[in-house]
């Protein structure tokens, strides 16, 4: 009985031991207000928690079934190289993963020591008061070339996938938002905020 007893046991134990990072959460979309690009983000963050937001070409092979000219996206896995700042804020968050499949894509970074709950955000333009520019050689979206955004803090946002072929379906209440790891879409912005709202830790 004892010995089944540890048996039992060890997988608890070594579960404890190894931990996880949190999943990455909807936490960011894409708008167009004003007729200009915007990152809409949502900081599910504690107070003096640094964010910071990426943007990058994304070279890699497009996933299957991703198109921008559609009302729902459906990229199969979550992005395996997310955008890294070669800058990033001293003891601020760090992107995730390897930086070396895209390290020479144009990217574009800024940071915020301490975010509004939601802040808009102009596609590569000067950033809003409270934030900062950490990283700049992107400095123009094309046509037929896919980009990635990402943003870092508390909690880690889902990275987003489009082309400018997107902005005509974007407006100020309509936003290109992930659904999930795997799914994208066309959503109200109130429902993005309520969903990315919804897994932020309780204050």
């Amino acid at each position: 009985m004892r010995i089944l007893r540890v048996v039992l046991l060890l997988p608890v134990a070594l579960a404890a031991l190894v931990g996880c990072s949190p999943a990455r959460e909807p936490l960011t979309a894409l708008a167009v207000l004003d007729g200009k690009p915007t990152i809409v983000s949502v900081a599910c963050a504690s107070s003096h928690s640094t964010t910071s937001i990426h943007v990058r070409e994304d070279r890699s092979t497009p996933p299957t079934g991703l198109s921008p000219s559609t009302g729902t996206t459906n990229p199969p896995t979550a992005d395996p190289n997310p955008p890294t700042s070669p800058s990033a804020p001293s003891g601020g968050p760090s992107a995730p993963g390897s930086a070396t499949a895209d390290a020479d894509s144009p990217s574009w970074s800024i940071s915020s020591t301490d975010p509004q709950p939601v802040s808009e955000i102009e596609l590569l333009g000067p950033p809003p008061a409270g934030w900062k520019l950490d990283h700049s050689n992107l400095h123009q979206l094309q046509p037929d070339v896919w980009y990635a955004i990402a943003a870092y803090g508390f909690r880690d946002s889902i990275t987003l996938k489009f082309t400018t072929d997107v902005f005509e379906k974007l407006d100020a209440e309509h936003v290109l938002a992930p659904v999930g790891n795997r799914k994208q879409e066309i959503m109200t912005r109130s429902k993005f905020e309520r969903n990315a709202k919804d897994v932020c830790p309780r204050r």
